[in-house]
């Protein structure tokens, strides 16, 4: 679902608070919290609740889902991982 989000990772609001999109709604619309929320279940708002304090700038949606450099990097695990069948 993530990939085929349309919404920006990060939204800054004109009260000078940064919001990270932390989930997703049902529908698939990005959910944000504050970015120093430090609790369990902190408060989560659709950008549409954001618009409300006045959006001052947002990050470009990610192309390729919020994994792809976790999971397509230059390196190869053969050389991170110890040979297998023989002595650690």
């Amino acid at each position: 679902m993530s990939a085929a989000s349309q919404d920006p990772l990060t939204v800054s609001t004109k009260d000078g608070w940064t919001w990270w999109r932390r989930a997703f709604d049902s529908a698939g619309h990005g959910l944000y919290a504050r970015s120093d929320a430090v609790e369990v279940c902190p408060t989560l708002r659709t950008i549409r609740e954001l618009a409300e304090f006045g959006v001052r700038q947002m990050s470009a949606p990610e192309p390729e889902g919020e994994f792809y450099d976790a999971l397509h990097h230059p390196y190869t695990t053969p050389r991170d991982m110890p040979p297998l069948g023989g002595q650690l």
